[in-house]
């Protein structure tokens, strides 16, 4: 986990008014070089340091004895050509790897962070990990990462941020002490690059520091806490008459990606906004989070970022002039909530007087580790993955925690069990969860909204209040012809129907439709691509709930 001063200078949005000391390494919420240094890594003994000080020792040496050296003509060699054969020899031991340089070369940072990893941090393939982006560079400059380590074996990837892949990796062979692990690379135009920090060993902690030869070292979003406090000399809020308000730049965000950002204080009732950075334009807000352990005046926004778009993360107040203490965190756990309900409908069948519900866990990457967990105030729940096209049960946990990596080829389901009438939230730590009832082409499905589905995440974006509830389906590509249109109507009697479509894979929404059918029904017409699969959200607009028809149909 990164290390966060107390008073730390993220960017403010008016920079010209921030109350903030400078500090290298941070803008907003992305740890960016404010002030470049000129130093080498300063953590613990690295190898630069071990030939500086042999090289001095020696050299002393040869200075202290030069007579003797100088009349000995028997002695062929001089202790100043040892130190450069020692020297040699000690970069000669470190030997390059595929497609990197590896290097002991004294470098210049544009950029240093310094952490730790610990067991609050992700996991990548059982081991913790620290993630930053990358940018600042132009094509075809080689950059060179540096990682020194104290208290574990350093191992440093360079992975491709749109696809997940490790284009290079390098790791020292120590387990523990001191290491250094070093990548040399050509920069390309066309990759988004994320550096993982991470260890040799299972479970191993220790602190770090990561320097980049050129470019900024971003933090990545599971890695940010923010304390700071709302005062009286902060600029006024002309979103929210009378309220001081403090602004900071979420930005670099994946397309699609989960963001939940939460506002805590003891001092003041908070509120909380997201604001489109290049427009000012409100995009989200919320008050009061009903379900905050801590408090309920405490805030909480969650949303999927778009394509393009840089967010303004405005931290206020509710009621005017008050001033305190704040955190502020960002994640990107997906959670949804639900409930067991035995008059709901089909798609959730009792199993021996247990109910089920069934969900598709997208957008993972094979070498993630995913955790799951399952909260429902009962002990009873019961959390299992799925193997989605062949049904296969891959795992299951009754403590309502599952951990697992994920394979390359995989289409996994999650499944929970639990009681009539109790409520619950599943929440993973990456990826994207969504109910996940199969709907063919040319299928009508009778059913009802209840209750205890998932709160509609679409309205949740853009409204104060929960309430708005949704049925989701998948439409796989299996069952579709790429190219052939499909006509999607939703009509109930009992609520304002509201249909979504959304790209399976990323949970990015594709179209949406209010009232394009007959009345208050909602009808949605696209055509399939080939090899992607679809999501369709069943919701209603005035959080209400009733008996629905869907419907899937081709053109």
């Amino acid at each position: 986990m990164p290390t966060v001063n107390e008073t730390p200078n993220l960017f403010n949005y008016n920079s010209f008014d921030s109350p903030f000391p400078n500090h290298s390494g941070e803008s907003g919420f992305l740890l960016t070089s404010q002030n470049p240094t000129e130093q080498s890594s300063s953590l613990g003994t690295n190898l630069e340091t071990q030939l500086s000080e042999v090289s001095q020792t020696l050299q002393t040496f040869s200075s202290e004895n030069t007579l003797e050296t100088t009349t000995n003509q028997e002695s062929s060699t001089s202790p100043l050509s040892q130190t450069d054969d020692l020297i040699q020899a000690l970069d000669s031991s470190t030997e390059p790897i595929t497609g990197v340089q590896n290097t002991v070369t004294p470098l210049v940072f544009s950029d240093q962070e310094m952490g730790s990893l610990d067991s609050n941090d992700n996991t990548y393939q059982t081991r913790y990990q620290d993630e930053y982006i990358l940018t600042g560079f132009g094509k075809n400059q080689a950059v060179t990462l540096n990682l020194d380590s104290l208290g574990f074996g350093a191992s440093l990837q360079l992975v491709n941020r749109q696809n997940q892949e490790v284009i290079a990796n390098y790791s020292s062979n120590s387990l523990t002490g001191i290491s250094n692990a070093q990548l040399t690379f050509t920069a390309q135009d066309t990759i988004q690059y994320l550096v993982r920090v991470t260890s040799n060993g299972t479970s191993t902690t220790g602190s770090y520091e990561l320097g980049t030869t050129l470019g900024e070292l971003t933090l990545g979003l599971n890695d940010k806490t923010i304390t700071s406090s709302l005062t009286t000399t902060d600029k006024l809020n002309n979103l929210r008459s009378g309220r001081y308000a403090d602004d900071y730049h979420l930005t670099d965000l994946s397309p699609f990606q989960t963001v939940n950002i939460r506002l805590a204080s003891s001092q003041f009732n908070t509120y909380l906004q997201v604001l489109d950075a290049k427009t000012g334009k409100q995009i989200a807000y919320n008050d009061n989070n009903s379900k905050d352990a801590e408090s309920t005046t405490n805030s909480l926004v969650s949303f999927k970022t778009a394509i393009g778009v840089d967010y303004i993360v405005r931290v206020t107040s509710n009621k005017s002039g008050e001033t305190g203490d704040y955190s502020l965190s960002v994640d990107s756990n997906a959670t949804l909530s639900g409930g067991w309900d035995k008059t709901d409908d089909s798609n959730h069948p009792v199993i021996q007087t247990q109910l089920m519900d069934n969900y598709l866990l997208s957008d993972v990457n094979s070498g993630q580790d995913i955790h799951l967990t399952l909260d429902s105030g009962s002990s009873s729940g019961l959390v299992q993955l799925l193997n989605r096209n062949t049904g296969e049960i891959l795992l299951s946990s009754n403590n309502q925690i599952l951990d697992f990596t994920a394979v390359e080829g995989i289409n996994y389901g999650v499944r929970v069990i639990g009681s009539d009438g109790v409520n619950y939230s599943l929440t993973t730590n990456t990826g994207f969860l969504f109910d996940s009832t199969d709907i063919s082409a040319n299928q009508t499905i009778d059913t009802k909204l209840a209750k205890t589905d998932n709160v509609n995440l679409m309205e949740w974006q853009t409204r104060s209040a929960t309430g708005y509830y949704a049925d989701g389906y998948s439409l796989m590509s299996q069952n579709l012809v790429p190219g052939q249109s499909i006509e999607l109507n939703l009509m109930s009697s009992k609520f304002d129907a509201f249909l979504y479509l959304l790209n399976a894979k990323t949970g990015e929404l594709i179209a949406r439709n209010d009232d394009g059918g007959e009345g208050s029904n909602s009808r949605l017409v696209f055509t399939p691509e080939a090899a992607m699969d679809y999501l369709v959200m069943a919701a209603s607009y005035n959080a209400k709930t009733g008996d629905y028809t869907l419907s899937a149909k081709t053109l």
